[in-house]
């Protein structure tokens, strides 16, 4: 049995690059139905749906923790620019 937690990527079947993608076409599709939600709901939905889906994604052992806080990262970081057009292509981009 492998300890996720200390092991890193020890214990993920999948390679990096598809544990990067599965997280990030699920952070896109909370991203998608907080927009299309009212904004009571939206912002927490998103937050919380994120923590909840990584969670038992690293719990499971498909996603190793740092790939989580990368993604988590790479998510929050286009609020910080302020025009639109270079938040999508930061947001696309890594």
């Amino acid at each position: 049995m492998c300890v996720n937690k200390t092991g890193g990527r020890a214990c993920v079947p999948f390679p990096a690059v598809i544990e990067v993608l599965v997280i990030e076409i699920s952070m896109e599709e909370l991203r998608e139905a907080t927009v299309r939600l009212p904004k009571q709901v939206g912002g927490s939905l998103s937050i919380v749906g994120m923590l909840v889906i990584g969670q038992a994604a690293v719990d499971a052992g498909l996603v190793s923790p740092i790939t989580v806080v990368l993604i988590a990262l790479t998510t929050i970081c286009p609020f910080v620019t302020p025009a639109y057009t270079a938040a999508f292509a930061l947001r696309i981009l890594p």
